[in-house]
């Protein structure tokens, strides 16, 4: 059934069609994108925890507006549980792996919004203006109920950091307000958090680490090696960090993930999830003794995923090859 109805997203009115197969709404909004979110992202402790889900799913999407399922687009659908390590499939998103990456540090907010500036207006001639960003307001991480002061908040202090600039007069753009400009030092931090944040040529391991396993890392090493890729095992980096940081860092620069099932693991599982929730691949494997018995099948969450059920080492070796030169990038 379709009706109109207020969106969490962009807080217009418009179309929403109700979803029959979890609690919640597909939301038509008006920036051409179609999204479902489930009664469970709603759920908050309070309403910066909303706003926030919300910032995630609305980032998302303008880094993936479409899911691939098939040989067609399709809609995200976003739900929340802090239960679920993993995504029942590619189309279903869980918000709550997702949120560990949120900007909650003020500082690492504006490097986030910085990159969003430079993003949508990546020219040198172009300007931007505060009352644009109300109509935008979610690419800059708003969280408050005051919109507008917040957005005025944000800009004043990416200019005082040096960051952007008011470089036209205000009546230049009527009623938009003063026009700004990113500035070289802020053209410059841009480049960093880039080159930070890059993609490198690597597949990511989550398995538990275990001496039983280690058949199975040295399998995974030899595949992702051989499809032309760098294996990050985090257990083998030299690093002073806790180690839930650098998880996400390494996930992030990844390309994609691999992921073992035959020794069910809960980090494995949240690591999947993260990298999911990212936009990342991700493929499974476990081994065919284990998934054919009743009391070691890997979850049901997992076992809906497309996953690699190999017989031994060398045909774990070949399929996982192959599977990611199919796969990754494609």
């Amino acid at each position: 059934m379709s009706e109109r109805e207020y969106c969490p997203i962009c807080k217009k009115e418009h179309e929403v069609v109700y979803l029959t197969n979890v609690r919640g709404a597909i939301y038509k909004c008006s920036n051409g994108k179609h999204y479902g979110i489930s009664e469970t992202v709603l759920y908050a402790d309070n309403d910066v925890e909303k706003e926030r889900r919300l910032n995630v799913i609305y980032n998302f999407i303008e880094r993936k507006p479409f899911c691939v399922k098939g040989a067609y687009n399709h809609y995200w659908v976003f739900y929340y549980d802090e239960n679920v390590m993993s995504q029942v499939d590619e189309e279903y998103v869980n918000v709550f792996p997702l949120m560990q990456d949120y900007p909650k540090d003020v500082a690492v907010r504006m490097d986030r919004i910085l990159l969003n500036l430079a993003d949508d207006h990546p020219m040198l001639s172009e300007t931007f203006t505060q009352p644009s960003y109300e109509r935008n307001f979610r690419r800059l991480y708003c969280e408050s109920k005051d919109i507008p002061a917040e957005i005025i908040n944000i800009f004043t202090m990416l200019s005082d950091m040096g960051y952007i600039k008011a470089i036209v007069p205000v009546m230049s753009f009527d009623d938009e307000g003063a026009g700004y400009g990113i500035t070289a030092k802020g053209w410059e931090r841009i480049a960093q958090l880039r080159q930070t944040n890059e993609e490198v040529d690597q597949g990511f391991i989550a398995m538990s680490f275990a001496q039983e396993t280690n058949n199975i890392k040295d399998c995974f090493m030899k595949a992702i090696s051989d499809a032309g890729y760098k294996p990050m095992n985090i257990n083998a980096k030299e690093h002073n960090n806790y180690i839930m940081p650098e998880i996400f860092y390494e996930i992030k620069r990844s390309k994609f993930v691999v992921a073992d099932a035959t020794f069910p693991n809960c980090g494995a599982y949240y690591e999947a999830g993260y990298a999911l929730a990212l936009g990342k691949e991700v493929i499974f494997c476990c081994e065919e003794k284990t998934f054919n018995d009743p009391d070691k099948k890997p979850h049901f969450d997992v076992v809906q995923k497309s996953m690699i059920i190999w017989k031994d080492e060398a045909d774990l070796i070949t399929r996982l090859k192959n599977r990611i030169t199919a796969t990754v990038n494609q």
